[in-house]
């Protein structure tokens, strides 16, 4: 599986495809990607939350790029977590045209010298890592009309917040030939 993924980041990186917009329900996509990993949290006695208003709109996007977006940032958390801990996915709706979401867990935390470089392509601290996950969490986001932003601290875990646009026109202009 991670000979796959890091196959699915490195062709997803270097030669993105045409976007596939549709509406997308966001919430149920991230719990389809919560349950597909719920094993892998298991396994490592690692709880997931999941916080979601009581009414989430759906977004325009592409929602293959959407669940790799979410895949790959859980997946980190979980990876990052040695035994025994917790990862919090909140969902938020701050505006009638962006939802926000947060993906933050109690792992040990990315050191200052590595948090400007994380979205860096090739940059990796694991051991196994291709350093594409991030990145194209990033172009995604951008892709999406939207922005990333990591907080971190060495013993506290990490939170990444991504605030996408519902109805992005960036996305849009991509479909445009």
């Amino acid at each position: 599986s991670r000979i796959d993924r890091s196959v699915i980041n490195l062709l997803s990186y270097s030669k993105p495809r045409k976007p596939d917009i549709l509406k997308v329900d966001l919430v149920k996509l991230i719990e389809n990607v919560i349950s597909f990993l719920k094993k892998v949290a298991d396994s490592k006695d690692i709880c997931l939350h999941l916080t979601v208003p009581s009414e989430v709109p759906h977004l325009t996007g592409d929602e293959n790029e959407l669940k790799q977006l979410f895949m790959n940032l859980i997946l980190n958390s979980l990876e990052a977590i040695q035994k025994k801990g917790n990862v919090w996915i909140n969902v938020k709706c701050p505006l009638d045209s962006r939802v926000s979401v947060e993906v933050a867990d109690d792992g040990p935390g990315i050191p200052p010298e590595q948090l400007g470089k994380i979205f860096m392509p090739f940059f990796t601290s694991k051991k196994h890592g291709t350093g594409l996950g991030l990145p194209t969490c990033k172009r995604i986001v951008t892709n999406h009309g939207g922005f990333i932003q990591v907080q971190s601290e060495p013993a506290k875990g990490t939170r990444f917040t991504i605030e996408l646009a519902l109805n992005s026109r960036v996305l849009m202009a991509l479909v445009r030939p």
